[in-house]
């Protein structure tokens, strides 16, 4: 803990702490054990004032040793290198799931406040909300105040041609890469004197000496496209980002459009000629729109989210819709029901990709999926979105049972079906008519997503 000083137990704040009184006959205890002395006729002042006082340095070390000792101990700081998968507990507020290859050190305050040095490796942390929780990387740092997010930092070493006499010890760079899941993370680079928030579903680089760059955002699959280097190999980071501006570059005028769209209304399409628009319907897409999607193995779907708040309608919303309190507080049970099974479902993908029971009670459901995809060759992803569209636009026959199916095929489904199965779930308690009313009222539920991996060969 020498070395990294911000760690170090005894820099902690302080001055809050009473020091509690000593146990009774301490100072009795401690004389008696003091090494015994030639005999004297009359022990001269010195001596006992001697004696007092270090009897009285120890009344006031001995309770602030104990605390640092019983607050403070093993269990409030740590250094460990992973060799497999594993999840630690960091304090009482936040988890850690490291895996192979990273290095981490941490420290835990009394107060809660929790600070870790990642320099190398992938982690997966989960914060509560109202933490105090910082991770300080060879590229910047990153705090959160409640979230799930993924930081992996991989260290780099420049070309050969910067490598010169002394500057090779201080040449070594990193590059580290957070994506968050879940809430909102501050990150702080050396480079910029300025602070900037990450957000759900958003991906950012930090390199040494450079300011944070934002990467292609994740689609609600995980990702837009997901690579394996080799049959069973962990793809890097590195590999993903780039399919994912591969993909961006495709894909950056039609999301820019979608984004700025609102339910029922227009967007352009490269088939019109410049300044021509034609109306979107994100529901109920025609057969010759399904058509062309099936052509381009691209799907298009909306769910409600797997959130822990039910997404309720605003208050123009229910006015329009004459919806009461208690309609309100029916639509929020169901909700609370329909995340809780699907969140079963969604781990039974992961369990059956990973084979990793533990965390699949512990990742939250965008790290389930970016995992899932992670363990899945990018041809499987691909045969998935194909067959998918087939089977929509009417040219292929869905399958009977789906669990023999491969997890990335699986996902897609289990993803371009939350929508529909939300409207079921709403129906028995609500009756048909007023679940697609309440889906139709903004052409879809709140998350809409279009998306392909491109088709197969491709």
């Amino acid at each position: 803990m020498a070395d990294h000083p911000e760690l170090d137990p005894e820099r902690l704040d302080l001055s809050a702490f009473e020091v509690p009184p000593p146990p009774p006959g301490l100072a009795d205890r401690v004389l008696a054990r003091l090494p015994a002395t030639a005999p004297a006729p009359s022990p001269r002042p010195s001596r006992r004032l001697a004696l007092a006082a270090a009897a009285a340095v120890l009344l006031v070390a001995l309770p602030s040793a104990w605390w640092v000792t019983q607050g403070l101990g093993r269990a409030g700081s740590g250094e460990r290198t992973f060799t497999q998968r594993e999840t630690v507990s960091l304090g009482s507020s936040a988890l850690a799931v490291a895996e192979p290859g990273t290095e981490l050190r941490w420290a835990v305050g009394r107060r809660g406040a929790v600070r870790v040095r990642q320099p190398a490796g992938r982690v997966f942390y989960r914060v509560d909300s109202g933490s105090d929780f910082q991770v300080d990387t060879p590229a910047g740092q990153v705090a959160v105040r409640g979230t799930c997010f993924t930081l992996e930092v991989q260290p780099m070493l420049p070309s050969k041609q910067s490598l010169t006499g002394a500057a090779v010890g201080a040449a070594l760079t990193a590059a580290v890469f957070l994506t968050v899941h879940e809430g909102r993370v501050a990150v702080t680079s050396p480079a910029e004197a300025s602070t900037s928030e990450v957000g759900p579903g958003e991906r950012v680089e930090l390199r040494t000496g450079a300011a944070p760059r934002v990467l292609a955002t994740s689609t609600v699959d995980g990702s837009p496209t997901a690579t394996n280097a080799a049959p069973g190999a962990e793809p890097s980071w590195r590999v993903r980002e780039t399919a994912y501006v591969a993909e961006l570059n495709t894909l950056r005028a039609r999301v820019k459009e979608l984004e700025r769209s609102v339910p029922g209304g227009v967007r352009p399409t490269q088939e019109l000629p410049e300044g021509t628009r034609k109306i979107v319907k994100w529901l109920d897409p025609s057969r010759e729109e399904l058509l062309e999607m099936a052509k381009e193995c691209r799907l298009r779907w909306d769910e409600p989210g797997l959130r822990q708040k039910p997404p309720l309608p605003g208050p123009e919303d229910r006015a329009k819709l004459g919806m009461t309190e208690d309609e309100a507080e029916e639509i929020a049970e169901v909700y609370r029901t329909f995340v809780a099974q699907s969140l079963e479902q969604l781990r039974a993908i992961y369990v059956a990709a990973t084979g990793d029971e533990d965390n699949a009670r512990v990742l939250a459901p965008d790290a389930l999926k970016q995992e899932i995809l992670d363990k899945s060759p990018e041809l499987a992803i691909k045969q998935a979105f194909h067959r998918v569209a087939q089977e929509r636009a009417g040219l292929a026959t869905p399958p009977a049972n789906t669990t023999s199916l491969t997890p990335a095929e699986r996902l897609v489904r289990f993803n371009t079906g939350l929508g529909d199965a939300y409207e079921r779930a709403l129906a028995d308690k609500l009756g048909a008519t007023r679940a697609r009313e309440l889906r139709q009222l903004r052409d879809g539920w709140g998350s809409r997503h279009d998306s392909s991996a491109s088709c197969p060969g491709q």
